[in-house]
């Protein structure tokens, strides 16, 4: 998953790509969570089922809008929304709420839909993740407010998720790393 999509996995393996996170022996590199997929044919956890199942239905919209590519000119074909952000490591003290906006565009002028949230397994957090949340996720901008006893040293991924409305839809992202401090 060397696509570029807007996932942070490349620079750091916690954060994940496409293809998932980086996992050694069930340890995701870089925290000490462990993390087990569930199989979906017993239902019960797995250590070996692919981490990236998340992305899946993503991964191959955006290969079938490519596979279009290759017989249709580029007019008749959709190409992914542009999602850029400036500011994507953020930081603030513990109940501190943080503004995070991108902008968002569709070189196609298709509609879009966007979507935020909490990338929990690529936080690292010495509290309990309950009610952890963004506002105002139908907007390419939301505020998350960062746990009152969150630690110098946690961290928090939040996604911004932006898909095309079209046959093929195609995804974008926008990965933000929230560190308390």
């Amino acid at each position: 998953a060397l696509l570029n999509v807007g996932l942070r996995g490349l620079e750091n393996p916690n954060l994940g790509t496409w293809a998932g996170r980086l996992y050694v022996n069930g340890e995701a590199k870089n925290t000490k969570k462990t993390y087990a997929e569930y199989n979906p044919v017993t239902g019960e956890p797995d250590e070996l089922c692919w981490h990236g199942r998340r992305w899946l239905e993503a991964l191959q919209q955006d290969f079938a809008a490519r596979a279009d590519w290759t017989c249709n000119v580029p007019e008749d074909c959709n190409h992914a929304p542009i999602v850029c952000a400036d500011e994507l490591d953020i930081s603030g003290a513990a109940g501190d709420t943080v503004a995070l906006s991108a902008v968002v565009s569709d070189p196609d002028g298709d509609e879009m839909k966007t979507a935020w949230w909490v990338y929990e397994e690529a936080c690292e957090y010495s509290g309990e993740f309950k009610g952890l949340d963004v506002w105002g996720t139908d907007e390419a901008q939301t505020s998350f407010t960062i746990p009152k006893d969150a630690q110098k040293g946690d961290y928090f991924t939040v996604i911004l998720e932006v898909s095309d409305l079209s046959d093929a839809p195609m995804t974008r992202y926008a990965e933000f790393v929230i560190s308390a401090i």
